[in-house]
């Protein structure tokens, strides 16, 4: 961050504490109330903090749970001069991932199958052997030294 007075640059840094708090249910409202008691902690500190510099970022990091993008949303909008960059937990990412991962093989399965076993008709299952064969040695079926990374 730039300080307008002096023009030197100046990088605050913060974490709050963030206790897990026990809701009724997980709605926008309520991940909103429990952002404004854990913020009210610091931010009379923050807001004095704050208007020595002319740009300043809040970084959020959550899932991509709708209850919390709305939260995020409401937040930014009552804090004008803040900018946000909102990022995404990468253990959900993950987790996305591999719960969305089966479901493109569905249907697919049963046709690399059918093809594998009409491939094995035509005789392509000893030359596929042959080949990785020759791989696990570091030599291609051109008899081209492979190197493995």
């Amino acid at each position: 961050m730039l300080r307008e007075e002096s023009q030197q640059s100046l990088l605050v840094v913060g974490k709050v504490p963030c206790p897990l708090q026990c809701v009724d249910r997980t709605t926008a409202e309520n991940v909103l109330h429990c952002e404004e008691l854990l913020e009210s902690q610091v931010m009379p500190a923050l807001a004095s903090l704050s208007q020595h510099f002319p740009l300043c970022v809040c970084m959020p990091c959550t899932d991509r749970a709708p209850e919390n993008l709305a939260a995020e949303k409401a937040m930014a909008k009552k804090q004008q001069k803040w900018v946000k960059s909102h990022t995404y937990c990468t253990t959900h990412k993950v987790s996305t991932c591999q719960k969305t991962s089966p479901a493109l093989m569905k249907g697919h399965e049963r046709g690399f199958l059918s093809v594998a076993l009409c491939m094995q008709q035509a005789g392509s299952r000893d030359i596929l052997r042959k080949q990785a064969s020759n791989q696990d040695r570091g030599t291609s079926s051109s008899g081209i030294s492979q190197c493995r990374v």
